[in-house]
């Protein structure tokens, strides 16, 4: 688990407007567990006519992907992975993307609930199957967001249960 300076999990006023503001939003978990939520104003791909971003949108998605002209901003978050099939989850490579966060009613719930100074947790379980997706040779992953609040019971969302093939294309890659 990589080292996180406790002050950087704590959400500001403006994390809390850029996440209510993302088009699409990102989890992630890298192989050194680090993990974060990178909200996302998408670009056009097209240099000969570039999205204009405005200056509140530039201070709240304050990073720029060179490739696409998105904008972005990172929050990081606390991750727990578990499998339930077992296997090693140390080193597994996690990521989700919620595509048009603006019309998915259950993000629009945690943007209207969040609040400055929660903490962002993020629960992966691989292998969450049964034997309708066995007998057909596919596997079942889930994330789920975890609002933890003045050390109160957290809330928790899940964000999406995706099942496919259990390969590259899997939530998560133990």
């Amino acid at each position: 688990m990589s080292l996180v300076d406790e002050k950087e999990l704590f959400l500001t006023t403006d994390d809390i407007a850029a996440l209510r503001a993302a088009e699409s939003v990102q989890f992630c978990r890298d192989y050194d567990g680090a993990s974060c939520v990178k909200l996302i104003l998408s670009g056009t791909w097209d240099t000969s006519a570039p999205r204009i971003y405005t200056a509140r949108q530039q201070r709240l998605f304050p990073h720029t992907s060179t490739m696409s002209g998105d904008r972005y901003r990172k929050l990081t978050a606390r991750s727990s992975i578990q499998s339930v099939l077992g296997g090693a989850t140390e080193h597994a490579r996690c990521d989700h993307t919620l595509r048009r966060a603006q019309d998915n009613d259950e993000w629009q719930t945690i943007a209207r609930i969040i609040k400055p100074g929660d903490v962002i947790g993020l629960r992966w379980r691989s292998g969450n199957d049964y034997q309708l997706i066995t007998d057909v040779g596919l596997h079942r992953d889930e994330l789920r967001m975890v609002l933890h609040r003045d050390n109160n019971n957290p809330r928790v969302f899940l964000i999406d249960a995706v099942v496919c093939a259990n390969d590259t294309a899997s939530m998560i890659r133990l």
